[in-house]
């Protein structure tokens, strides 16, 4: 902002009026305060116009007119323009390029670029933030801050390739509020990939003094320079040695030679040693290795300093600025001999670094009445520079004892309270009175119009600015009161005196403010400082300090803000919570060298986060895919980082599961690893809620978008029987449900493969429980017969089977050996009610029945009696029974062998 003061006076004897009019379109940027008013008499009124530009401008053609009294007009011309900040970025697009991926429970390895941003102004400074919230593949590690003219600020910025593929980011800068610089980062996340010509090297058997060499290729087949270092261990004990070994870069594509050299020295035993590689921070089995041996610009401010009229026995302070504009440290000393006994100066002698400022305390304390005290070209002499010199004018008038008061006052620093000074006019002539104050924590009307024979009221401003000595400890060399003196000269030669004594108690903060934030989230504060001094810039120290001490809360922003004299800036301060509640900070800004201070008491509701990242699975039925999670560790190492392990995860869908990788405390981020196993196909995707909990961290909600896709056909059993007989298989297959479940079990052709309706399945873990089927083939035709058994759940899902079966011609049974009769069960194996013919193929026995209706499903026997009398016979009597069913005449007929006993 840039802002001038018009000034409007009234040295007449009447009030008027006074109105601002812009001759044209006012500019958007362009704000005039106050526009209209009264000047009253013997008083005067300050308008600003202040220019607050947004974006770049130029102003021209804009006229204001001041219309006074009605009649007269003001015209004013207004000129300027806004220009873009003169920042300077090292690069606006950065590509790390194909980076190594580590195992899960590996230090993670980082690239890490600088950006260095420059402010190229001669003169402003700018102010710099970053909205970029913090990944767990890239960290922008800058916080708002302000860079002075020419200043340069380094910016780390930290990738780590935590997937496979590629990565791009956009990291926003923000300049003064308004400009937008965006940073462009881009890179690829690779695993390392080393093959070796062979896994076996064997040095054989080799005498004291011998050597051996052996040649073996490292071949890096990734896209990226790999650094690798060979682990010897104790090889060096026994004579082996590689080369090279440590500090090892293969180049993409690229193959090195290493050689394996056994040269003993002693009598070594045979070995097998195994040679360990170390891949970014991982250590594997890379060979195995065998074998056995036998055997200067400085100047004032101002050139001429006038104290004014002094009351005889009192003093004035005034403040000089020495600046140095150079760029070697100053070396100053007064000349005091020159001063006189009238002017003292402190310090006398010191040095001003570079581009700082030193002020001097000049004290006027005339030692007689003088209307004209003047000391010509006070010599400063800088050492290896020329000659300053300054010119100090002053008077001296006498005091009046009877016009001697006293006002007291008390406030909070910087914060303002006023007193009224009555002054009586007992002439016939009125009064303009010039009141003139020594002591920078007061002030008052520049004149005060006393009518004759009447009275005037004026104020008096005590606003101090900084503290009086609160306690016995005074490390800053505090006053234990402030001082200062009102005098009024008056026209017929008297003067009336105030002595003024305030106090001034420690400050009340500048705002209580209050804010809302989801956990897991930045929040940005601007808090704005401004500097109270008029023409010191001030540095503050900055202190943030955690009221409610709240460990698993951060908060972030620049150590020192340095303000130009009377001007303020905005400070910025990110928050960071991880656990849900409230959060209370008290900011304080201290200039170290005064120990003056201002504060802020922020107060943070802190509410559940909201979702932190979505993840996509997609899985066949009962077939499991993991993915890893990380969580930033913001804790020192010594921190112990707890979770239950009953409790630290939970999630709305059953066939989600969550298992911790390795231990969080004392590393960078803790892994987490989610599985997921569906037991329903479902044809939408379904989403479900997962939800990580630490009682350091507090939640991590994730959004969870889950696929499936079908479970195949799980096996074939195959069957093969004679048509009447039958054959038992079990069907295995495992369960994941977490509660009793009934499956209810079904094929399509009941009639030749029989299984339960229903399979009762108690819990089982993650792991699963193996289950059996027992399923019966009974077919009742020939041929091939091919069916699939489901077996279905609401909530285990379904399992097939596919059932093979193949029915083969009646094979014949037999020899049924008797001497009289014999009882023959026949099964009907259709479904439905049948015919069956018996018939005796041979003489010497008969069937009780040649037709039979048997039920589907059911047997009935038959009697066959031996009905041969011939005795002496030499070889037994044998027959067959024939069974056929009319109906089916094309089935081939069940064969019985029949043998009598000999007799």
């Amino acid at each position: 902002k840039a802002r001038r003061g018009i000034i409007l006076s009234n040295a007449g004897k009447f009030n008027y009026e006074f109105n601002f009019n812009w001759s044209s379109a006012k500019h958007p940027m362009l704000l005039l305060e106050p526009s209209n008013g009264t000047v009253r008499k013997n008083d005067k009124v300050v308008c600003y116009l202040t220019f607050a530009p947004t974006k770049e401008t130029v102003l021209e053609g804009q006229n204001i007119v001041c219309t006074t009294a009605g009649s007269r007009e003001y015209a004013f011309a207004i000129h300027g323009n806004a220009v873009p900040p003169a920042v300077d970025f090292s690069f606006i697009s950065y590509d790390f390029g194909p980076c190594f991926i580590v195992e899960p429970d590996a230090t993670p390895m980082v690239e890490t670029i600088s950006l260095r941003i420059t402010n190229q102004d001669n003169e402003m400074d700018i102010s710099l933030d970053c909205s970029y919230e913090k990944r767990s593949y890239l960290h922008v590690a800058v916080q708002p801050t302000v860079l002075g003219p020419h200043e340069t600020l380094e910016v780390p910025i930290k990738f780590t390739a935590r997937n496979e593929g590629l990565y791009h980011e956009v990291v926003p800068f923000t300049i003064n509020g308004t400009t937008i610089v965006n940073v462009v980062l881009t890179g690829e996340g690779i695993y390392p990939k080393i093959e070796i010509s062979t896994s076996m090297v064997n040095f054989s058997t080799l005498q004291i003094g011998q050597s051996v060499s052996r040649i073996v290729k490292l071949t890096n087949r990734s896209k990226r320079k790999t650094p690798l270092e060979l682990l010897a261990q104790h090889m060096h004990d026994i004579g082996l040695t590689i080369f090279p070994q440590v500090g090892i870069q293969i180049k993409p594509r690229d193959t090195i030679d290493v050689e394996l050299r056994f040269a003993p020295t002693r009598r070594v035993t045979p070995f097998e040693e195994d040679l360990l590689i170390d891949i970014c921070g991982t250590r594997k089995k890379l060979v195995t290795l065998t074998g056995s041996c036998q055997g200067m610009d400085v100047q004032f401010e101002t050139e001429n300093m006038s104290f004014g009229s002094v009351v005889y026995g009192s003093q004035l302070v005034k403040r000089l600025l020495l600046q140095n504009r150079g760029d070697l440290v100053a070396k100053f000393q007064w000349d005091l001999k020159r001063l006189g006994p009238d002017f003292t100066i402190f310090p006398s002698e010191g040095v001003v670094l570079p581009n700082q400022d030193k002020q001097f305390e000049i004290t006027f304390r005339p030692l007689k009445i003088d209307d004209d005290i003047r000391h010509d070209k006070i010599l400063c002499s800088i050492e290896g520079g020329d000659f300053l010199t300054i010119t100090f004018t002053g008077a001296c008038v006498a005091q009046l004892e009877a016009s001697i008061k006293e006002l007291v006052f008390e406030s909070h620093v910087r914060k303002e309270v006023s007193k009224d000074i009555t002054i009586e006019n007992k002439t016939n002539m009125p009064w303009n009175l010039i009141p003139m104050i020594t002591g920078d924590h007061w002030r008052c009307p520049e004149n005060v119009a006393v009518p004759a024979s009447g009275k005037a009221v004026m104020p008096l401003y005590y606003n101090p600015l900084s503290m009086t000595l609160q306690g016995d400890a005074n490390p800053f060399s505090r006053p234990k009161q402030h001082k200062g003196a009102l005098f009024f000269a008056i026209p017929d030669g008297s003067a009336i005196t105030y002595n003024l004594i305030g106090t001034a108690t420690e400050p009340e903060p500048l705002d209580n403010l209050q804010f809302k934030t989801p956990a897991k989230m930045s929040l940005p504060i601007k808090l704005a400082v401004s500097n109270w001094l008029k023409k010191s810039p001030q540095v503050f120290h900055v202190v943030t300090e955690n009221v409610s001490k709240c460990i698993s809360t951060f908060a972030q922003g620049a150590d020192t803000i340095t303000i130009p004299p009377n001007a303020s800036r905005d400070y910025g301060l990110k928050v960071f919570a991880y656990l849900e509640g409230t959060n209370e900070f008290k900011v304080t800004f201290t200039n170290n060298e005064t120990g003056e201070y201002v504060f802020y008491n922020i107060h943070i509701e802190v509410t559940p986060p909201g979702i932190v990242d979505t993840l996509v699975f997609h899985a066949p039925v009962r077939q499991t895919v993991k993915k890893l999670i990380t969580i930033e560790n913001p804790f020192p190492a010594h921190t112990i980082i707890q979770f239950d392990e009953k409790s630290f995860w939970s999630c709305s869908n059953s066939s989600i599961r969550v298992r911790r990788v390795g231990e969080m405390t004392g590393r960078s981020e803790g892994a987490f690893e989610v599985e997921y196993r569906p037991l329903l196909h479902v044809t939408e995707a379904t989403e479900a809620q997962l939800l990580l909990k630490s009682p350091q961290l507090g939640d991590y909600p994730y959004k969870l978008q889950l696929t499936t896709s079908p479970a195949g056909i799980e096996k074939i059993l195959y069957f093969s029987v004679p048509l009447g007989c039958s054959q038992t298989q079990a069907f295995r297959f495992s369960t994941f449900v977490s509660k009793p479940t009934d499956f209810k079990c079904s094929v399509q052709q009941s009639t030749f493969f029989n299984v339960p309706a229903l399979l009762k399945v108690e819990p089982s873990g993650w792991d699963g429980t193996e289950q059996s089927i027992t399923i019966k083939f009974e077919p009742e035709a020939l041929g091939d017969i091919r069916d699939t058994i489901v077996v279905f759940s609401d909530t285990g899902g379904e399992y097939k089977c596919t059932l093979q079966g193949q029915s083969i011609p009646p094979l014949p049974q037999g020899p049924f050996i008797f001497a009289t009769t014999q009882e023959i069960e026949f099964k009907n194996v259709f479904n439905v009610p049948r015919d069956f013919s018996f018939a005796i193929d041979g003489p010497g026995f008969t069937v009780n029945v040649t037709t039979i209706s048997i039920p589907a499903k059911s047997a009935k026997v038959v009697l066959i009696k031996n009905v041969d009398t011939t005795t002496g016979r030499q070889q037994p009597l044998a027959g067959k029974l024939l069974v056929t069913c009319p109906s089916l005449p094309e089935l081939p007929p069940w064969v019985y062998y029949l043998e009598g006993e000999l007799k």
